[in-house]
């Protein structure tokens, strides 16, 4: 309902003048060069994979990791939500620092890397070794922290491979990975869960975490 009410306040308030090009910025020539030709590219449709990927990697560890580590190593389920309960603080902190990052460097893709790479070693930690309740939350949080850090890149990435004037279009666009990820992962994370495989939900989500990887590594240039 509250949907239903934001989208008719949208629809009362919106700006109906027509854009104008700023100055110093080449105009659209083709108005397919910013509908869905843009939208359909190989830079932008590689961002939409890499934010599907995101969704589904941070819906097998919210959604999956305290039943899998209790079918996994018996862990209590205490223990098992105060790692989630760290993951998800950590995250929140690492935007922050991902934040200062940006600012920083205009390195954007490695910053991705890097912190992409981190954290399905802190995954993979989690999966082949039965770890104490203290390294359990270290290991968890470190996985947030990372997941955090790379979020302001990955909306800089974005803006990248984005032409002026159309961010906002493409980043509406490539959000929507959340969406079809967010469809996705709980069809393949139950089903592993009922195949009785709690330790290939931390793998998978490592698996996902290093094709993010790829589509960071492999993606073109702006846009011309």
């Amino acid at each position: 309902m509250f949907g239903f009410a934001v989208a008719l306040l949208l629809l009362l308030v919106r700006d109906g003048t027509t854009p104008t090009a700023n100055a110093g910025t080449r105009p659209p020539s083709d108005s397919s060069d910013t509908g869905w030709r843009l939208l359909l590219s190989a830079p932008i449709l590689l961002n939409l994979a890499f934010f599907i990927l995101l969704a589904m990697m941070s819906g097998g560890l919210y959604n999956y990791s305290v039943v899998a580590l209790g079918a996994l190593y018996g862990t209590p389920v205490t223990t098992a939500n105060v790692a989630l309960t760290g993951n998800l603080l950590l995250s929140a902190a690492g935007v922050l620092v991902g934040g200062l990052l940006v600012t920083r460097t205009k390195r954007h893709s490695l910053v991705a890397t890097l912190g992409l790479t981190a954290m399905a070693l802190s995954v993979v930690l989690v999966a082949v070794v039965d770890l104490d309740s203290l390294a359990l939350i270290a290991a968890m949080s470190l996985a947030g922290l990372f997941s955090g850090v790379i979020m302001p890149s990955r909306d800089m990435i974005v803006r990248e491979v984005t032409p002026p004037g159309s961010f906002g279009k493409v980043f509406g666009f490539v959000t929507t990975g959340f969406n079809i990820g967010g469809i996705v992962s709980p069809l393949i994370f139950g089903a592993v869960m009922d195949h009785g495989s709690p330790r290939m939900v931390f793998l998978l989500v490592a698996a996902f975490t290093l094709l993010g990887i790829v589509t960071v590594a492999t993606r073109p240039r702006r846009i011309a």
